[in-house]
């Protein structure tokens, strides 16, 4: 056998990972019901702060809930797991389920470091720039 490895290695990580993938989940759908319909309403004359911040604080939100939904898997693939990981590791390692949560993860982050990115452009842009 190849001894005790564990998706997530220590039950104190596990703990961890159930915190916050609960937290980036619940919080980041309680954002986007409160922010997205924001994005819906008539459009305006022009593109205001207001506006902009909504927009990016929903890509924001919508990047940080895949994170979470990510999480969320790995965590429950840990206690599926549990100790026969490393025997499965090759079987769970080519399974769709893995290769979506690798798209999931890396659209997740890329999603929310692009949002911020472009958020503080966009803010910098209304300091220099006022009117």
């Amino acid at each position: 056998g190849c001894g005790s490895h564990k998706l997530i290695s220590s039950d104190i990580m596990s703990a961890v990972a159930v915190i916050i993938a609960l937290a980036a989940t619940i919080i980041n759908i309680l954002t986007l019901f409160d922010r997205l319909p924001e994005a819906f309403k008539p459009p305006r004359d022009s593109l205001t702060v207001a506006f902009a911040n909504d927009c990016f604080v929903n890509l924001i939100a919508f990047g940080d809930l895949c994170i979470g939904v990510y999480l969320l898997n790995i965590v429950a693939m840990h206690y599926r797991y549990s100790e026969s990981y490393c025997d499965q590791q090759f079987k769970w390692l080519t399974t769709k389920h893995c290769d979506l949560l690798g798209v999931l993860s890396t659209f997740g982050t890329q999603l929310s470091l692009f949002a911020m990115v472009a958020l503080g452009c966009f803010r910098a842009h209304t300091i220099i720039f006022p009117f």
